[in-house]
């Protein structure tokens, strides 16, 4: 009487072993993009894009180090745009070591009693981007007014009118109990 089970499963399970891989897997770590963005605003915006940012953090989607929002010192398109091109860390990491470049502006009329900017002024910073995309690599996104009130409409309904001014002090607002 043999052993239990045969000498050619024994045989088999070391063929088996000889026809593992046991090389090293290469590339198997998926690295997490890392992104800048500029914005031209120094409260809603930089709020938005933290509230979204911590959702994904906890998706584990991105890390709180992949994420940075360049030093505010501009309110207008191309004073957000040499935001982002004078970005450096303490570690000496400028706009260009990151995988994503982004500058957000608004789309604003101007204002009887300020804010917002010209036409022009919009439209140049646009241009330069692109004309420089080859060598910055900086994407463009851009909001109009109606961009504020499409966000608070999500936290209350509303009927009635409401200046801009206003509706940017609600999403900030909200924003910040959303915090």
């Amino acid at each position: 009487m043999g052993r239990r089970g045969s000498s050619d499963k024994f045989h088999n399970k070391k063929k088996e072993l000889e026809k593992k891989d046991f090389k090293r897997k290469v590339n198997d770590r998926t690295t997490v993009p890392d992104l800048i963005i500029a914005c031209e605003d120094s409260v809603s915006s930089p709020t938005y894009f933290r509230v979204l940012v911590n959702s994904l953090i906890e998706e584990k989607i991105v890390t709180q180090d992949s994420f940075v929002i360049a030093g505010h010192k501009h309110t207008n398109p191309m004073g957000v745009l040499s935001d982002l091109k004078n970005y450096e860390d303490e570690n000496g990491k400028i706009y260009k070591d990151f995988d994503h470049k982004w500058i957000v502006i608004d789309r604003d009329r101007e204002r009887v009693n300020g804010g917002g900017h010209s036409k022009e002024e919009f439209n140049n910073a646009l241009k330069n981007a692109k004309n420089n995309r080859s060598n910055l690599n900086v994407e463009v996104a851009y909001s109009n007014d109606c961009f504020e009130l499409w966000y608070l409409l999500h936290f209350e309904y509303r009927n009635t009118a409401i200046s801009r001014d206003e509706i940017v002090t609600q999403v900030i607002k909200r924003l910040q109990e959303k915090e």
